[in-house]
């Protein structure tokens, strides 16, 4: 008797492993960007328990687990670079006053980037048809959220942490970067009047959580979306040598803003002219910087300034030195030619993802945390979904086909 082959239908593993990515989706895309306004410690529980049950469903799953997309990726030059920033930040605990602190440090961020890689693998080699949708709906939910927050909260106290930030601002930053994979998943099925809709209430609420680096943060990736869309090669390369020459150069400003002024200063440039100071003053450590962990835990112990910068470039300097500077500005400039390089339909999004980003580090929020390391790591999850769902409907079927069309013509 012939046995013929179980229909994919009727198989009891691609049920379960269906199941589990259907509740990864919701954990990570739904659940993690609502409860970040109103916990400031969800975010750490639920992305990996939300990437550790994509893993589990690649394991049950038939399609690819996307172990060929992670060895493709991590044997590249760009790989390479971050492998070295990773490594020199790692080896500046040797000289880091706080050694034990830093060491936890790195060992977090290694465990949240690994969980990251596997599970954005996974995800940008399978088709997640509607599923993706769950994505701009977490968003919408989430936008929804911060605006009640904050009208409920404008007149009781705020918890404000050690880096400047607050819960409600953690939230709004958390928007300004999944609403690019969130208007992407849109878009590119063709939704373009719900784009819209979710793109205003995501201005919306970062206005109503009175966050000036979100609102410029969110501006500066919009900037970069239109211009990516108009010159895609242009834009990718104008910003890649803007950030690179930022990263680098950045200290100059601080220097001529306290030679100049002195010690007397405009009080908005109290925290340039602080850093200016500390540059001037670091001699042979501007090489090697003073090791990973010092500016934020400086800052909290009183060994630095009160007002001294919590912009990640600051940090990057103090900690890292001009080495760790030069590979962050090598990988910025790699990464911003990798994502130009994306299909056509996903690459302003990418671009503008990034630029808003990083636009978050240079206006000085405390983002060289945990909390902005998981941000991020959510964000990369968020466009691993765009990856091959980007068509997954009869519209954006057609907007596929016009796509093609306007290529070969």
């Amino acid at each position: 008797m012939q046995l013929t082959a179980p229909s994919r239908f009727n198989d009891p593993a691609a049920d379960a492993a269906r199941l589990l990515f259907w509740v990864a989706f919701a954990i990570l895309f739904v659940a993690t960007p609502v409860a970040a306004a109103v916990s400031r410690q969800a975010i750490y529980s639920l992305l990996p328990i939300g990437a550790v049950l994509t893993l589990v469903a690649a394991s049950l799953s038939i399609e690819t687990s996307g172990s060929e997309v992670v060895g493709a990726r991590l044997t590249t030059l760009t790989a390479g670079i971050g492998f070295c920033l990773i490594a020199w930040a790692a080896l500046s605990i040797v000289w880091t006053p706080f050694p034990a602190e830093a060491g936890v440090r790195v060992i977090k961020g290694l465990v949240t980037a690994l969980l990251v890689i596997g599970a954005a693998a996974v995800l940008a080699s399978r088709s997640v048809g509607p599923d993706a949708l769950m994505l701009p709906g977490g968003v919408a939910a989430a936008a929804c959220v911060v605006v009640l927050v904050s009208l409920l909260g404008a007149s009781g106290p705020v918890q404000i942490e050690p880096d400047g930030t607050s819960t409600l601002d953690r939230a709004a930053i958390g928007l300004v970067l999944l609403v690019w994979p969130a208007l992407a998943v849109l878009a590119l099925r063709g939704l373009l009047a719900a784009a819209g809709a979710l793109a205003a209430a995501t201005a919306i609420s970062v206005f109503a959580a009175r966050l000036p680096v979100g609102i410029l943060a969110l501006g500066a990736g919009g900037l970069a979306f239109a211009a990516a869309r108009l010159r895609r090669g242009r834009t990718r390369f104008t910003l890649g040598i803007a950030f690179a020459a930022l990263i680098l150069l950045c200290p100059l400003i601080p220097l001529a803003v306290r030679l100049i002024g002195g010690n007397e200063v405009p009080d908005m440039l109290a925290p340039l002219n602080i850093w200016g100071g500390i540059f001037a003053a670091d001699g042979a450590r501007v090489l090697t910087g003073h090791g990973l962990d010092t500016a934020t835990r400086g800052i909290a112990y009183g060994y630095l300034p009160a007002r001294t910068p919590h912009s990640l470039l600051f940090e990057l300097w103090y900690e890292l030195g001009i080495v760790g500077a030069a590979l962050a500005a090598l990988f910025t400039y790699r990464i911003f030619m990798a994502l130009g390089r994306a299909p056509r339909p996903t690459a302003p999004y990418l671009l503008a993802g990034f630029t808003a980003g990083l636009t978050v580090t240079v206006l000085g929020l405390g983002t060289a945390q945990v909390w902005w390391l998981t941000l991020v790591g959510l964000a990369v999850l968020a466009f691993a979904v765009t990856a091959k769902g980007r068509y997954g409907t009869r519209p954006s079927i057609i907007v596929r086909q016009r796509i093609e069309a306007a290529d070969g013509k």
